[in-house]
């Protein structure tokens, strides 16, 4: 059985708001690209099986700390 990436993308990025950023971490800016830009570039080119965890809409609540 292969490993299967899990890209966590469900949180409010509270945490990231309170350290000073703007958005959430994964769409926040790294080198002129989304921060999720660059996670997906590196999880497709590992060649393994992955899947994004995202929140349905805005009203989800996502599990503390995530």
């Amino acid at each position: 059985m292969d490993p299967i990436v899990i890209v966590l993308a469900a949180g409010r990025g509270e945490r990231f708001r309170a350290s000073g950023g703007h958005t959430d971490k994964l769409n926040s800016l790294l080198a002129g690209r989304r921060v999720r830009d660059h996670v997906l570039d590196a999880v497709r080119a590992s060649g393994l099986p992955w899947h994004v965890v995202e929140r349905a809409d805005t009203a989800h609540l996502a599990w503390p700390g995530m």
